[in-house]
């Protein structure tokens, strides 16, 4: 029994270093959906539950008991059925298993795999995702069966039962473990997430702010774009209308930002009521006219409260002569000299 539990315990410190180098492949708390990268995970599964079978425990009459099944579980209920089938099929296939070579510890892997199955279907009806708590049930639940399908296998002989409970313990306290470290794991991303959205993220208007901007440069290059806008007679509005109105009106500007420019594009509040937007690779032709579309976007739809509201601009495009930090101060003075020439207009030398 001190060697099965020494055995057991050796097996857990295993699958628990496993879990931690699987943690660090998450980059992101959001759910994944990179095929590559969660068939990395399988693979480092399968040869987890492998490594777990050639430290496996023998007792007296035979009977190999370890917690290979424990991996190659816990990658189907996070992943689902084909992820963990394919988990299976790399621990037969890597220890040479063929339908007609089954062996019992073999079965007990399809039994856990199945139940397991099942498991993730009821679990996951609400939502995409295995609910955090269902970890906590899903081993005894799983394991239980392992248990049954063992002690039946022994023809209910009640000599083996404290080892197999013992098994089917360190199986469900070892689950809990190592999805507790994978959880917590992405609990520290979200939060470390939260925190760069708070730092990069201008908190009024939802849009990127100057840091991040200044972030952005250096991967700013030839055949891009950079657009400065500024809101005409803004101190009008916060006087006249008060400044929560004026907050009103630059989170409603940056909102039609957005919606106009593409998904590769970026819209930056770079202070007060001065935007710039960043046009990835956009051919030169179509420059002009996507400014004037913002422009006239911003002019056209009247804003609550205050009516019209309009923007002058500069537009600039990186060229091999000109890099960021000279076409952001030409853009500005281009800015400039539309607020001078009347202002509701976007000045470009494209």
């Amino acid at each position: 029994m001190i060697q099965l539990a020494e055995g057991l315990l050796l097996n857990l410190c295993i699958v628990i270093t496993a879990t931690y180098l699987l943690s660090l492949t998450y980059t992101t708390w959001r759910t994944e959906h990179s095929r590559k990268r969660i068939v990395f995970r399988t693979a480092i599964a399968a040869f987890s539950s492998m490594f777990l079978m050639a430290q496996a425990v023998p007792l007296s009459n035979g009977t190999l008991l370890d917690l290979r099944t424990l991996p190659l579980t816990l990658i189907t209920l996070k992943y689902g059925m084909w992820y963990g089938l394919l988990a299976v099929l790399m621990v037969f296939v890597g220890q040479g298993r063929f339908w007609t070579h089954f062996t019992s510890e073999d079965i007990a892997i399809l039994i856990c795999y199945a139940i397991t199955c099942i498991y993730r279907y009821y679990a996951t009806e609400e939502s995409e995702e295995v609910p955090f708590k269902s970890y906590f049930y899903a081993p005894m639940v799983i394991f239980s069966g392992l248990l049954i399908y063992t002690f039946n296998l022994k023809s209910w002989n009640f000599s083996i039962l404290p080892s197999l409970l013992l098994l089917y313990v360190t199986n469900v306290l070892g689950f809990i473990a190592v999805g507790s470290i994978i959880h917590r794991h992405l609990r520290y991303l979200k939060l470390t997430d939260g925190l760069k959205e708070e730092i990069l993220i201008d908190p009024l208007t939802r849009v990127y702010n100057r840091r991040q901007f200044e972030l952005d440069k250096p991967g700013m290059h030839s055949g891009d774009a950079i657009l400065i806008l500024d809101i005409d007679d803004f101190k009008k509005v916060n006087d006249t209308h008060g400044h929560a109105t004026g907050d009103e009106v630059l989170k409603e500007l940056a909102r039609r930002l957005m919606l106009t420019v593409r998904q590769s594009d970026r819209v930056y509040r770079l202070g007060g009521e001065e935007f710039a937007v960043y046009l990835k690779n956009c051919p030169s032709e179509y420059l002009s006219m996507i400014a004037g579309r913002i422009k006239d976007r911003i002019y056209e739809e009247r804003f609550d409260t205050v009516g019209r509201v309009s923007v002058s601009g500069g537009l600039v495009r990186l060229t091999p002569e000109v890099d960021i930090t000279e076409a952001f101060q030409q853009a500005d003075a281009y800015l400039y000299q539309a607020k001078r020439s009347g202002k509701n207009r976007i000045i470009t030398s494209i």
